[in-house]
């Protein structure tokens, strides 16, 4: 199979690796997109010339990357959001999909890369069922607060909350997708695929916590956020009937999100996660504890949830 010429029916930036990781094949848009002449790339390592990575900063192309660890056990690809370097040394967000190619029954295979820039998070329309990660955040006390200070101070809070979260959930790949006075939903794995969403969310949260206590500390008293995050298959899409670029996930994980938000207070502790999310963690785990027989609103059955202490 020519696969270069393969390549070059398609418009999009497009490249290919050998079972080795290195790159065989690079067509004129991918030339375009990333800055490297095809002479620049042939022979090369892929994790060397793109070193992309996820929302983490986790190193993607590498040795045991995901794309060769799937093909060595004949499982799918998974398309993914990540960043890849260009030439120029900028990073750029791309959505990368993957085609194995094998010809007969040798045991070598391609793999074709196909890199576009991911599209913005206001560009989403009807995706359909998609497995996210829904996290929930709410100040402790905010009612309270709400009652007792002028709108002005109320206003200046919100604000500044809303902007420290969306700062921090973006940066981990996620998006801000409904704002209700101190309540903020976030999504991680839509409208973009996103690899490790559940340690995305997680983390996103612990820096949420972390951070909150200091926010404008000369205007406002010391804060405290209370944080839920659930795994599962939700509807996403847009909302039509409201303004243009509005959209959400919809379904289990979005409302059991909510709820494990709100025994937060119950328990005392800073994060609730379910046991969806909690099973797909690597490190970021260790300092959650198992909360077992825990019923959650709205549910008659009980659950093993696992939970993260209030920090000093």
């Amino acid at each position: 199979m020519d696969v270069s010429a393969l390549l070059e029916t398609t418009a999009e930036a497009a490249l290919a690796t050998d079972e080795s990781g290195l790159i065989v094949a690079w067509n004129a848009p991918a030339e375009h997109l990333l800055g490297f002449a095809s002479e620049e790339v042939l022979g090369r390592p892929c994790a060397e010339v793109l070193a992309g990575q996820d929302a983490l900063g986790t190193p993607l192309c590498r040795d045991d990357c995901h794309v060769r660890c799937a093909t060595r056990q004949s499982e799918p690809v998974p398309s993914a959001v990540m960043e890849v370097r260009r030439k120029s040394g900028e990073r750029l967000r791309a959505w990368v999909s993957v085609m194995v190619v094998r010809e007969g029954r040798s045991p070598g295979w391609t793999a074709i890369h196909s890199v576009r820039p991911a599209k913005p998070a206001d560009a989403v329309g009807h995706l359909g069922e998609r497995e996210v990660t829904v996290l929930f955040t709410d100040i402790r006390g905010y009612t309270r607060y709400a009652d007792t200070r002028p709108p002005r101070d109320v206003f200046s809070l919100v604000g500044g909350y809303a902007e420290l979260v969306s700062g921090i959930v973006q940066r981990f790949g996620g998006s801000v997708v409904e704002f209700s006075g101190d309540g903020l939903m976030s999504v991680f794995g839509a409208p973009d695929e996103l690899l490790h969403k559940e340690s995305a969310a997680v983390r996103a949260a612990r820096e949420i916590v972390a951070s909150i206590g200091g926010l404008d500390r000369e205007r406002h008293p010391p804060l405290a956020v209370g944080a839920g995050i659930a795994t599962g298959v939700a509807f996403v899409g847009g909302l039509p009937a409201l303004q243009a670029g509005t959209w959400s996930a919809i379904g289990s994980p979005t409302n059991r999100a909510a709820r494990l938000q709100t025994l937060t207070r119950a328990l005392d502790v800073s994060i609730v996660i379910d046991s969806a999310t909690w099973r797909r963690l690597g490190r970021e785990r260790e300092d959650f504890r198992r909360q077992a027989n825990t019923r959650l609103r709205g549910s008659d059955a009980s659950e093993n949830v696992y939970t993260l202490a209030l920090t000093e």
